[in-house]
């Protein structure tokens, strides 16, 4: 028979189990590392995050300085500009001022050019009205082959035509008074679709042929000095202030 106190010994709790010394090593080792990897990732992402903050700090201060350049490139680039058009204008004024002097100083001498050739074509307006009937009986417009081709371009190649030009014949000659290119003048104004007889017309006087270079030039300031060399055929009135106008 079993001794009781056998059986109550086989019936109690196990004993615990110790871990060995090499165990609990492994162990500290391990939880060391798991906590060292914890603070590097924590100290990686702090570096991370600053980083961050850095370069949206710095991208802010670039933008910054960039608005500020530009904002002093535009600056400099409208001064630089309002500078460059204060010393045109200064210019133009000075250059506006010499020619105003010039075409005073010139104004008695080309006035009286421009009257001379006004004149000139007023006494032929007045000769063609006076003379036209005549002029028709005794001359007719003929077009003549000049012996020269017009060369054309064309939607399908080239159009080769007979060069022809106008002339004048007068089988009694030419009325007296009268060129053979006045009458050409008269005939041609008259054709339909012409032009009509200058006398009593819209048409301006003077043409650029009867102007100089210095009339050109001075004729806005000529008008301001009373000398308007645009006067029309059908002006009376604007005729004698021009045929009347003098320096004084």
């Amino acid at each position: 028979m079993v001794p009781a106190l056998v059986i109550l010994a086989a019936c109690g709790e196990p004993e615990p189990v110790v871990p060995s010394k090499a165990e609990i090593a492994a162990q500290r080792r391990a939880d060391v590392a798991r906590q060292r990897e914890a603070e590097a990732a924590a100290m990686r992402g702090g570096v991370t995050e600053a980083q961050s903050r850095a370069a949206e700090e710095s991208a802010r201060q670039t933008a910054a300085n960039d608005q500020v350049a530009v904002e002093k490139m535009q600056s400099d680039l409208e001064q630089r500009r309002r500078e460059a058009n204060e010393k045109v204008a200064k210019e133009l004024a000075r250059t506006t001022e010499d020619l105003r002097q010039a075409c005073t100083n010139t104004r008695p001498k080309r006035a009286e050019s421009l009257k001379v050739a006004a004149k000139q074509r007023l006494d032929f307006a007045r000769r063609a009205a006076t003379h036209a009937r005549e002029i028709r009986s005794s001359c007719k417009l003929m077009v003549q082959p000049t012996g020269r081709v017009d060369v054309r371009r064309t939607g399908s190649g080239f159009q080769i035509l007979p060069e022809q030009r106008d002339s004048v014949s007068c089988p009694g000659g030419v009325p007296r008074g009268f060129t053979l290119e006045e009458v050409w003048v008269v005939l041609a104004r008259e054709q339909p679709g012409g032009s009509g007889p200058l006398a009593g017309s819209d048409e301006a006087i003077l043409t650029d042929d009867d102007r100089s270079d210095g009339d050109r030039a001075c004729r806005d300031f000529d008008a301001e000095a009373g000398l308007d060399s645009g006067v029309r055929y059908n002006d009376a009135a604007g005729i004698q202030r021009f045929l009347g106008w003098s320096k004084n």
